[in-house]
């Protein structure tokens, strides 16, 4: 025996080589599935979430404008109610000149013409604010008051 030998308890030393090759087929693969189906869920949610927005705005921009038709249609009833009141006041006031009414009856049709008046501001009043909602809801309201949204953030009055 040769004493390089030796050292390795008189075996022969030789090189070993090795090679391998390691493939990964997923059968299932339950990480991607999980998040696809979680995936779909938000986008579910996020459609349903945008159906109901676009509902809600759709039935806020009718509530406003049937508001807004009522308000007006009270407006107008309550113009023309004033104008029926002054002709019955100066009807009333014809009839006093000529003796045939008394102060009382001029009087009260003044009160219900003041009354008439009140309720014709109050009804121009409502419909002025069905206008602005209508406005609001249709996202307008800034726009048609010539308001800019980095004038109003910063605070800048036109």
């Amino acid at each position: 025996m040769l004493p390089q030998n030796l050292a390795v308890g008189g075996l022969r030393t030789s090189t070993i080589y090795q090679a391998g090759i390691q493939v990964t087929l997923p059968l299932r693969n339950r990480v991607a599935a999980a998040d696809a189906a979680r995936d779909t869920a938000q986008l579910r949610q996020t459609q349903t979430r945008v159906e109901r927005a676009t509902e809600q705005a759709r039935e806020e921009i009718e509530a406003a404008v049937v508001a807004l038709e009522t308000a007006q249609a009270a407006y107008r009833a309550a113009s023309k109610s004033r104008d029926y009141q002054q002709q019955l006041l100066d009807a009333e006031r014809d009839k006093l000149s000529v003796g045939q009414s008394t102060d009382l009856l001029v009087l009260q049709n003044e009160a219900y013409l003041a009354q008439a008046r009140s309720t014709e501001i109050a009804a121009r009043s409502n419909w002025m604010k069905a206008h602005i909602e209508l406005d609001h809801a249709l996202g307008d309201l800034l726009e048609k008051n010539n308001i800019e949204l980095d004038d109003a953030i910063a605070g800048k009055v036109p």
